[in-house]
């Protein structure tokens, strides 16, 4: 297996929880305890969106096989770790105003709370950004 890949096969097990958490619990992804339906359908938007970065990991590691790591491949890699930098900042403002109110707390359990999401979301930028950058500047493997 290709390495970069393994950048892949992290994310979709990382973000197919989190894709499920929005599209059904996303209410628990928002501080109001009662939010909007249409925050709760930005949320599943979100959701959606995330099960689109699942299929296209999964699809280019299907597809390609996974000891074939090319340029759409570290394409793909480079912008899904640039992705990963609003999960990382998100995680650090919650942390930051865990206490601030009943809406952080109901936020704090879920999918491990904002302290397992800044490590793992900061790893997973890293391994994205290697693979993407392993990729572009490292030339063919």
């Amino acid at each position: 297996m290709h390495l970069g890949n393994l950048a892949f096969i992290f994310h979709v097990l990382i973000e197919v929880p989190a894709s499920l958490s929005f599209l059904l619990n996303a209410p628990k992804q928002l501080r109001e305890s009662r939010p909007s339906p249409e925050a709760a359908l930005v949320c599943q938007s979100y959701g959606g969106l995330l099960g689109a970065t699942n299929v296209l990991c999964l699809l280019l590691l299907y597809c390609r096989g996974i000891n074939t790591f090319d340029d759409a491949s570290a394409i793909v890699a480079a912008s899904l770790a640039i992705y990963h930098v609003m999960p990382v900042r998100r995680a650090w403002v919650r942390i930051s105003a865990q206490g601030a109110g009943r809406g952080w707390l109901q936020q704090a359990n879920a999918l491990g709370g904002p302290h397992v999401h800044l490590m793992v979301h900061a790893l997973l930028l890293v391994a994205l950004t290697w693979a993407g950058l392993h990729g572009i500047v490292g030339g063919k493997p």
